[in-house]
């Protein structure tokens, strides 16, 4: 795309890092982007208009797959800001790891959704995953964009006003207002131990320009696996400082 200079970026920096890469398409974007996008991009075209997701790893990726979380093509008509075609989807591979074969999958839940609408679609990640290997260790991640509210609530001042008066820590602690969380423990998914509870995943909220407040919209989910060190990285150019994404960066480590 216009905005990201035409470059391929997993395989970009798949290269980089001396990795091999699994990519998945989740929409074609038939315009320059969002407002701003526009205004920064226009007079340019994109070259191809592909973005989705992927996993990078120096090992040799088994079985990549794509899954496809949701199929409502709400994106095409303009009406959430841009058009697209596609829908959101989670990319899937298994690695080897001790003396089993581990799932990893990357994740990223639809923006203009509901709470129970991205349990639904995390549902379906974790049913891909026991279809490839039922009751595998595995290690979910990604954006999960939970807002704790449905957009129709976030974009009507009144309503997030009342929302935030009943709970004043509901962005940045979704866990009661997102089915999601139990969904995933049900499942036998860990998410306690491997996120950097409480901490912003928004660069906008933890660079102070966002109203709304610390947002927690990026998660790992874990099964079968010991994991430690979650933390938030800050997605920062370290030589300019400039900002290199609207989220941070959430690492762990697994064993």
């Amino acid at each position: 795309m216009a905005r990201s200079r035409q470059r391929h970026a997993a395989r970009e920096l798949a290269t980089r890092l001396g990795c091999g890469y699994a990519f998945g398409v989740e929409f074609l974007e038939l315009g320059l982007g969002d407002v701003s996008e526009r205004e920064t991009h226009a007079g340019e075209q994109n070259a191809t208009g592909f973005h989705g997701g992927a996993i990078l790893c120096p090992r040799p990726l088994a079985d990549p797959t794509l899954v496809r979380v949701e199929r409502s093509g709400r994106w095409f008509d303009g009406s959430l800001g841009e058009r697209r075609v596609g829908g959101r989807v989670a990319v899937l591979c298994r690695l080897p790891l001790g003396s089993r074969l581990v799932t990893f999958a990357s994740v990223h839940l639809e923006s203009h959704s509901d709470p129970e609408e991205r349990a639904a679609q995390l549902e379906a990640v974790f049913d891909a995953i026991d279809a490839l290997d039922p009751g595998a260790p595995a290690l979910v991640g990604g954006d999960v964009n939970t807002h704790s509210l449905g957009r129709a609530e976030l974009g009507d001042r009144a309503q997030l006003a009342r929302a935030l008066e009943a709970d004043p820590r509901r962005l940045a602690e979704p866990i009661q207002h997102e089915p999601l969380f139990a969904r995933a423990t049900l499942r036998g998914y860990d998410w306690r131990a491997c996120n950097a509870l409480g901490t912003s995943t928004e660069r906008r909220a933890r660079g102070g320009g966002s109203a709304r407040g610390t947002l927690v919209l990026d998660w790992f989910f874990a099964r079968g696996l010991r994991v430690s060190e979650p933390t938030v990285i800050e997605a920062l150019d370290p030589e300019g400082g400039a900002a290199l994404s609207d989220h941070e960066a959430i690492a762990v480590t697994i064993r």
